[in-house]
């Protein structure tokens, strides 16, 4: 488990791996609530990698490099060369309302300034176009996470897109021509088709399983790699719940095709009571990237997270520990009774909504306000107090 947090206090966590100094070792650079790119050297070995411990920003010109995020997932890095000068570029997803930018390389871990994908009428990449402008549907192409492959075996890199609601969506390259009526801004910028196009053409669209959307679940998080060694790509997907999927490519070279999902990683735990000495849980809101992290020759999986902790004060007396126990079981015992999940962290509210349960919502807050002086508290900011840190984690699962 390597912790992201010191650097932004924010949480969650996009990982990615790649070889930023071209001194044979790959780095991790973590994508963040922030919309920030943070950078953990290697002082390790490639095949035992070792990061340190003080990161620091990916920029852009004489700023941190960022997209426009603000809630409920990490920045996704995607690091490679999209432009065909052999230079690393950076390129993500966004939170809202989507977009997809990227960051071109200039070498030695510089970066120049965000530019948007767009496809070649000038219109920006979504994952659904026809609804990011309509008030009760803009939403669905929020938390927007990316990763490329090509994918219809043309030589052209592709974009598969995730959305908030578990979809995948595949946006094809078009190579770039003088008759185009809006060209890419700068030469060497991929250009996209535009979705209406590939639909009517018959191109792949929607990634779908036997007719359904892509996860049984949200915030779908993709990966593309050859999972299980066939030749063919098949593609990982993170999720709202933090379970990670499988989608394994039955079909052929230029014609995928994906008849199952199967989990590969259950969900994890986003509210978590931490005692001194305890290592904390696998969080929510998964991202993942595929590579071989130890150098085995099998890929291997690195997972992203979100949770959020709160932790006894570590000068407690055992008087005071004892309290804090009493009141932090009638807590727990309420939130059961009422049916509210605290691991999941979404709708107290609602498990304690209704006229019958008016009087355990006042009970469940008092115990909280007399639980606040037993655990650590939290500055956020000039004035904002709280009793838990935000925390996105990378995992590290190495193949069998």
């Amino acid at each position: 488990m390597i912790d992201t947090n010191p650097a932004d206090p924010g949480g969650h966590a996009g990982p990615y791996l790649a070889d930023l100094d071209d001194d044979g070792r790959r780095d991790l650079v973590v994508g963040s609530i922030s919309g920030r790119f943070q950078l953990f050297r290697n002082i390790g070995l490639d095949s035992e990698p070792k990061f340190s411990a003080n990161p620091t920003w990916l920029m852009s010109g004489e700023a941190p490099a960022a997209v426009p995020n603000f809630c409920c997932v990490a920045s996704g890095p995607q690091i490679v060369d999209v432009d065909g000068d052999h230079i690393l570029d950076l390129t993500s997803g966004s939170y809202a309302p989507g977009a997809i930018y990227w960051f071109k390389g200039l070498g030695d871990g510089r970066y120049a300034t965000r530019l948007m994908f767009t496809d070649f009428l000038g219109l920006p990449v979504f994952a659904h176009p026809e609804k990011v402008y309509e008030y009760d549907s803009r939403s669905d192409s929020y938390a927007a996470n990316i990763a490329w492959i090509d994918w219809d075996n043309d030589g052209l890199q592709d974009l598969v897109i995730g959305d908030s609601s578990g979809e995948l969506f595949v946006r094809l390259q078009k190579e770039a021509d003088d008759n185009d009526p809006t060209p890419p801004p700068i030469k060497g910028q991929p250009m996209f088709w535009p979705k209406d196009w590939q639909t009517r053409s018959g191109r792949i669209n929607e990634v779908l399983v036997n007719g359904e959307k892509t996860i049984p679940d949200f915030h779908s998080a993709p990966a593309v790699a050859d999972w299980d060694g066939d030749g063919l790509f098949d593609i990982l997907v993170g999720s709202y719940s933090g379970a990670v999927y499988l989608l394994r490519n039955s079909g052929k070279i230029g014609e995928p095709k994906f008849n199952n999902c199967e989990q590969l990683i259950g969900p994890g735990v986003a509210m978590q009571w931490l005692e001194p000495g305890e290592v904390p849980k696998r969080g929510r809101r998964s991202q993942v990237h595929v590579a071989d992290f130890n150098n085995d020759g099998k890929p291997d999986l690195l997972v992203g997270d979100w949770f959020m902790l709160t932790q006894p004060r570590t000068d407690l007396t055992a008087k005071e520990r004892k309290e804090m126990q009493v009141i932090h079981a009638q807590l727990v015992a309420l939130d059961e009774q009422t049916g509210y999940d605290f691991s999941i962290a979404r709708y107290k509210a609602k498990a304690y909504s209704g006229n019958d349960r008016r009087e355990d919502m006042k009970k469940a807050q008092g115990l909280e306000k007399r639980l606040q002086p037993y655990v650590k508290s939290y500055r956020f900011g000039s004035s904002r107090v709280s009793t838990q840190s935000y925390h996105g984690t990378v995992w590290v699962f190495p193949s069998k």
